[in-house]
């Protein structure tokens, strides 16, 4: 790809979150970015742009450098970018923007972050939750693939908690732990195990339970919706989020064999040192629009996210779901569910490392792009 010049920065503007505790002093174009990107949430503290993480679930520790320059977004976009159909990239489903994804589209939390935020939407204007048959039922039905994504910190949460289960430390010795840590959670011995006559639905049921937990969550954002901090006024009990339960639900489709619930596992530690918003000169309005998709080559040292396909698949989630509640408006769904999903990515983006640099990439041809500087999340 050819890189165009573009300025390296712009002025800064502060955006501050609902609570007035934290500011992010970014350009406005980087607002949209922030609040649509698709980063881990974690407690941080930082210094000269570095961030030493652990995470209270305890999740490893990470040391953090927000240092990308603009040279290595170039190197990344070379590599990583290619213009691709929107159809054929939403075979992929919407990934999270964690810069361990391979493939496909992005933003906050992949496409079940998406579909959470419609669905406490719709359950603030119903003015009641939703039950746990209605969500079976969507989920059942929907019409795409449904991404949430782990990791081996995640997933080694999962096997200890196996083995401390009463019930289900029986069924797995080490070498089968194992195999869950470095394959994911529908392992071979798992799906024998699920499709057993006698215990499988019970396993599978344990096994669900498990895989909700806060702590074997490999996402951020999830661990952030299902954090304490994140719990509706009232609420006693944290797994009665619509979050839980559309987490549930997927995690129990997927192990199923469902191809349309997926739990992706993402390899390795994080490496990235800046975000990147990535975007085409049009919004993409029909599946042949060419879209900034990723693919598997090159390095993993950035976050990304697609900006203009939030809003696209928030609508598209919504006009599905409305099929099942017809007394709501679609597009008044849709357009609270954004407003509440950038509050949601907020929250998220706020417990960041300071520091990190902010880039919008705009890729016109797949040998024409170009790098704008937006500041850094400060």
């Amino acid at each position: 790809m050819k890189q165009r010049s573009s300025p390296d920065s712009q002025p800064e503007q502060t955006v501050q979150s609902q609570s007035g505790l934290h500011k992010i002093a970014i350009s406005a174009t980087a607002s949209v970015t922030l609040v649509l990107g698709g980063l881990w949430a974690a407690n941080n503290q930082s210094h000269d742009n570095e961030a030493r993480v652990k995470n209270d679930d305890g999740h490893h520790e990470r040391n953090i450098r927000g240092n990308l320059t603009i040279e290595e977004v170039r190197d990344f976009v070379r590599n990583r970018i290619k213009l691709v159909p929107y159809g054929e990239a939403m075979r992929y489903g919407i990934q999270c923007g964690d810069g361990r994804n391979e493939k496909g589209l992005t933003t906050f939390g992949g496409e079940g972050s998406l579909l959470e935020v419609v669905l406490e939407e719709v359950e603030d204007q119903l003015d009641r939750e939703l039950t746990d048959e209605e969500v079976r039922l969507l989920l059942n039905d929907y019409p795409d693939i449904v991404v949430i994504h782990t990791d081996t910190d995640g997933l080694t949460h999962v096997t200890d908690e196996i083995k401390k289960h009463s019930f289900l430390a029986r069924y797995f010795t080490h070498v089968q732990l194992q195999e869950i840590i470095d394959q994911g959670l529908r392992t071979d011995h798992v799906r024998n195990l699920i499709g057993s006559e006698i215990d499988g639905e019970k396993i599978r049921d344990a096994l669900c339970d498990i895989a909700r937990k806060i702590q074997c969550q490999g996402c951020g954002h999830l661990r952030t919706l299902l954090s304490e901090s994140h719990r509706k006024e009232g609420e006693e009990n944290v797994q009665t989020h619509i979050a839980d339960r559309v987490l549930k639900e997927v995690v129990c489709l997927y192990l199923q064999g469902s191809p349309n619930h997926q739990v992706v596992l993402y390899i390795g530690k994080h490496q990235e040192g800046g975000v990147l918003s990535l975007e085409t000169e049009k919004v993409p309005d029909n599946d042949q629009a060419m879209v900034a998709a990723l693919k598997p080559e090159g390095s993993r040292n950035a976050f990304t996210v697609h900006p203009q396909i939030a809003p696209l698949r928030i609508e598209k989630i919504a006009e599905f779901v409305s099929q099942e509640f017809p007394e709501l408006n679609y597009k008044l769904v849709a357009q609270r569910a954004l407003v509440r999903y950038q509050e949601e990515c907020r929250r998220t983006a706020l417990s960041l490392a300071e520091g990190f640099p902010v880039y919008k990439v705009t890729v016109k041809s797949d040998e024409d792009f170009t790098v704008e500087s937006l500041g850094k999340i400060e």
